[in-house]
C-alpha cells in the first residue's frame, strides 16, 4: 500500500473506528488531532517526505518549516476558527 494511501484513507478510517468507541473526552481530541496531522501531511503533500523521515529520522530531507505555508495564510484559507468574530489571533492580525 502506497503512503499517500495510508495517510489519506486507511489510518484516518482506523482512527475513526476508535472515535466511533466509548472514549473519554480527552481520548477522542487526541484521536482527534492524530487524524487531523496525517491529514495534513497528505493535503500539503508531504506524503513521501513523511515517509523518508519515517525511515530515517535523525536525517531530514529538508530544514524544518521549508516550504510549508505560513500560519496566517493556512488561517486565511480556512476562516474563522471561532465564529463570524473571528479567532484572537485573526483579529490581532487584522485579517
Amino acid at each position: 500500500m502506497k503512503i499517500g494511501e495510508i495517510l489519506s484513507f486507511e489510518a484516518p478510517r482506523l482512527l475513526g473506528r476508535y472515535l466511533t468507541e466509548q472514549t473519554s473526552p480527552e481520548e477522542r481530541e487526541l484521536l482527534l488531532v492524530a487524524r487531523d496531522a496525517l491529514l495534513f501531511i497528505s493535503e500539503f503533500g508531504q506524503d513521501y517526505r513523511f515517509e523518508d523521515y519515517r525511515r530515517n529520522p535523525d536525517s531530514p530531507s529538508r530544514p524544518l518549516g521549508e516550504g510549508l505555508p505560513s500560519r496566517r495564510s493556512w488561517v486565511k484559507r480556512q476562516g474563522s476558527w471561532s465564529g463570524a468574530e473571528g479567532s484572537k489571533w485573526e483579529r490581532e492580525q487584522g485579517t
